[in-house]
């Protein structure tokens, strides 16, 4: 048989035994998870059949009484959000808190990230932060610009002396803030599947496990950005992320940190549309979340709302607090500074009203 007929035979046979082997793995693959999930279940359905009803309660009040101990002792050391007053007592902010921030598409997500970021590195206090949404030097470069009163606006009006300084500041940053993003793993996925978002917390884990100093708080920005699982492929984004609720609901008593969760919402003109309704493909978050706040930028006069939408233990909910806004940093909103926009408002529509003038004809 000649070469010309020849060669495409044997590259057919080994195409088709490529193909055979691909095709393996993947049924493999897949009885491989079918069955460890049935391993689940009939572990689960015996432990139902075996429950320790009315045994061991001198053991496991003791255990509650510890846990409750604990508990008392961390609330009562609780951090103050921002660092900022207004917000003392109103937000759970210690370990075993699952803390939801609802905003509409720019209007304070990333501000809040790196705001909060900051306030926690002026009480040398470390972060984890697993981003989605933002470039890691995005992040780095909002915090530096915080430490300095910089405005962190558009990249092409950066200075070479600001790059200088970013350049300088991002390994002390590094040594306090650790940011997890997509790529972290080399492939992919790291911060936008259920299994990737697993890893993470499961890493962390073990080493605070093995002794080393835990984070202080543990971010993600932003929740919509999970979509996946990869050891479940064929789960809808909605099913991922009641999975990764069920998961964070059980791992917070697991971690010493906070967790806190920063959540795309659905845009709204009426006042009393449902906040859990608002939340994109994620409403379920609401049943794990231990305090839930939306966060509404007013441009005008530039200040931001913090609605709480959900409040466990500090009795604050469907109260506003508001706080204003200079340079990228939430601020107090006093007197003084409504005095400030107020007078800066009049100076531009006079300014507009001389502009008028002088452009007649």
């Amino acid at each position: 048989m000649s070469d010309s007929l020849l060669n495409p035979l044997k590259q057919a046979i080994a195409e088709g035994e490529e193909l055979r082997e691909k095709e393996y793995d993947i049924r493999k693959r897949r009885v491989e998870l079918q069955h460890n999930e049935l391993k689940i279940r009939e572990a689960q359905q015996n432990a139902f059949g075996n429950l320790p009803i009315g045994q061991n309660t001198i053991a496991r009040a003791s255990l509650l009484a510890d846990e409750n101990e604990e508990y008392v002792r961390l609330a009562k050391n609780s951090a103050t959000f921002l660092n900022m007053d207004i917000f003392k007592d109103k937000v759970a902010l210690f370990p075993r808190n699952i803390l939801l921030f609802g905003a509409e598409t720019g209007t304070g997500k990333s501000t809040t990230v790196a705001n909060f970021t900051e306030a926690y590195l002026r009480k040398a206090k470390r972060v984890l932060i697993i981003t989605n949404e933002e470039y890691t030097t995005d992040i780095l470069n909002r915090v530096v610009f915080l430490f300095h009163n910089w405005a962190y606006t558009n990249h092409d009006e950066i200075t070479e002396e600001q790059l200088a300084i970013c350049r300088k500041m991002y390994p002390v940053l590094l040594k306090k803030i650790e940011i997890i993003d997509d790529k972290f793993n080399g492939l992919g996925g790291t911060t936008t599947t259920l299994e990737g978002i697993q890893g993470i917390c499961n890493t962390i884990t073990r080493q605070f496990n093995a002794g080393q100093e835990p984070y202080d708080a543990v971010l993600i920005d932003y929740v919509q950005n999970i979509k996946y699982s990869t050891q479940n492929p064929g789960l809808v984004q909605w099913q991922v992320l009641d999975r990764l609720g069920a998961y964070l609901d059980n791992w917070k008593s697991q971690y010493p940190a906070p967790i806190l969760l920063f959540s795309q919402l659905k845009s709204t003109n009426a006042d009393n549309a449902d906040f859990k309704d608002r939340i994109e493909k994620f409403r379920a978050i609401m049943n794990h979340a231990t305090t839930a706040i939306e966060v509404r930028a007013d441009r005008e006069n530039l200040r931001t709302e913090w609605t709480f939408r959900k409040n466990r233990f500090k009795g604050a909910v469907g109260i506003s607090v508001f706080t204003g806004y200079d340079k990228g940093r939430y601020i107090d909103y006093n007197q003084e500074f409504m005095n400030k926009i107020r007078l800066k408002k009049e100076a531009k529509k006079h300014a507009e009203l001389m502009g008028g003038i002088f452009t007649k004809e």
